[in-house]
């Protein structure tokens, strides 16, 4: 691995996942309250997508649903890759030459995992194992870095953000958001006073990855949970630390 885990990142995380200090309106115990992921109508088969409970709980239930069909009809795996990403993902710009490379990669035994196309693929490998795998897009990658940069922890970690439509955390084609501010450029991290590493396009999901995982088994919980506060409290976690955010509209 490119870098040893850093320290300060990690316990950075922990204190936002435990909702400690600045992160008290944040974190895992309000992840079921301020998660927000509107399903679609209709599941990968065709049939209604019929479900009770929270959006959060609800987003659980069709993960461990579509990782037991992963499991057991390998037929089935191509329309489960397709839906993920174009359906419950709503990334529609996905050539089927594309979806097929996903498909094909996330049945190796160790799939690579290209920076391009990450928040993509990302969603996919989450489902073959979502106690392995975790999703790294656009908002995940803001509250990794806001994170670190609310604590003010020195020798962080900069995430490599990903073209987001998000008028808070990062637009790419307005040029508006937390990924595209100064004080949050990887540029700005990594150099006085931050210094911190930058973590290399080519290494992110491994990092990311081995980063959750560590952080998992200490607060003893699944992986796909720290993702999804990671992706739930992105715009709240951007707008503590840049307030004048919050005057984007989403």
């Amino acid at each position: 691995m490119e870098n040893n885990l850093k320290k300060n990142t990690k316990e950075s995380l922990i204190n936002y996942f435990k909702g400690k200090g600045p992160f008290k309106e944040l974190g895992l115990n309000l992840l079921d309250k301020h998660y927000s992921w509107s399903l679609p109508k209709f599941f990968y088969e065709g049939s209604p997508l019929k479900m009770s409970g929270s959006n959060f709980s609800k987003n659980v239930k069709i993960k461990h649903k579509l990782h037991e069909i992963w499991q057991k009809e390998k037929n089935s795996r191509k329309n489960i890759v397709r839906w993920i990403i174009k359906d419950w993902g709503g990334i529609k710009g996905n050539k089927d030459s594309t979806l097929n490379f996903y498909n094909i990669e996330a049945n190796k035994n160790s799939p690579a995992t290209p920076y391009k196309g990450i928040a993509s693929f990302s969603k996919v490998l989450s489902i073959r194992n979502p106690y392995e795998y975790a999703i790294y897009d656009a908002r995940v990658a803001v509250s990794l870095n806001a994170i670190q940069l609310i604590e003010n922890i020195s020798e962080g970690s900069a995430f490599p953000y990903l073209s987001g439509r998000n008028n808070i955390t990062g637009h790419i084609q307005k040029k508006i958001g937390f990924s595209n501010q100064k004080e949050s450029a990887i540029k700005t991290l990594t150099n006085n006073p931050y210094n911190w590493s930058k973590i290399s396009e080519e290494n992110v999901y491994s990092y990311y990855i081995h980063l959750l995982g560590e952080i998992a088994k200490e607060l003893r919980c699944p992986l796909y949970e720290l993702e999804m506060s990671l992706f739930s409290d992105a715009e709240k976690l951007a707008c503590i630390l840049i307030p004048s955010l919050s005057e984007h509209t989403k």
